[in-house]
Order: structure tokens, then sequence, then C-alpha cells
């Protein structure tokens, strides 16, 4: 297989998971502002704010991790360690 038939392999797995992934994370984002707007009385616009941009929060968490790390340093390893927090910060491992 070459280099191309990999590349239209690959994306058309990253569209496939990505598109489950959206599904799942609005899933989820949709089910944790319900059971705040249901589970208390009055949590008012900051609290619901806070919980819609959580997500969003720590995965730019995780980007700033990385960039800060590769900056850090010229060298690999920095690298592995942000995707490492990353994973650890937003739950994710891909």
């Amino acid at each position: 297989m070459n280099l191309a038939e990999r590349t239209k392999v690959t994306f058309k797995l990253e569209q496939r998971r990505a598109i489950s992934s959206g599904i799942l994370e609005t899933a989820g984002s949709t089910f944790l502002l319900l059971t705040v707007v249901k589970g208390f009385e009055n949590p008012g616009l900051i609290a619901k704010a806070l919980v819609s941009t959580a997500a969003l929060v720590g995965v730019g968490t995780g980007v700033a991790v990385v960039v800060g790390s590769k900056a850090a340093t010229a060298s690999g390893p920095a690298v592995g360690v942000g995707w490492t927090v990353e994973a650890i910060v937003v739950g994710r491992t891909s």
C-alpha cells in the first residue's frame, strides 16, 4: 500500500472517529447541562456557562501544555510528556 492509499484510508477512518467522538461529546455535555439545570433549583447563568465550557477549557489547557512543553525544550521527550498531561487533563487517549 503506497502513501496515497494509506492517506485515504487514514482520512476515512479519522472521519468515522471524529463523527462518533463528536456525537458522544455533544451528548455528554448536553446530559451534564440538563443534570445541572434539573438537579439544582436555580443554578444561575454563571454556573451553566461554566458547565457548558468546561470541556473546551480542558482541551485548550491540553493544547497549551503541549505547545509550552515543545517550546521549553527542543527535544522530543517533552512533547511526549505534554501529550500525557493532555490525556490526563482532558481524559482522552487519542
